[in-house]
């Protein structure tokens, strides 16, 4: 699937495919909403949860660009997963 063909399809497709086809990457809070980060076919996914009522608010495709902190990312893996 490309990342055309995901933006494309529905809310409900887009949680199905998140939910069984993507990897869980990582997850941070931004402005009192959980946001979840997910790897998927070669690009990245970021969900926008309501941590009130559990909903999924908003889900955005992205390969790259301002959606991503490099160097949140970096620092994050080396402290978590990489070891120097």
């Amino acid at each position: 699937m490309t990342i055309g063909e995901f933006a494309k399809v529905d809310h409900l497709e887009k949680i199905y495919l998140l939910k069984n086809m993507a990897t869980f990457l990582d997850s941070y809070i931004d402005n009192g909403h959980l946001i979840y980060i997910y790897s998927l076919s070669g690009f990245f996914v970021e969900a926008t949860i309501n941590p009130a009522t559990e909903a999924i608010i908003d889900i955005i495709p992205y390969r790259r660009g301002f959606l991503m902190n490099k160097n949140y990312l970096i620092n994050h893996l080396r402290q978590n997963f990489l070891s120097y």
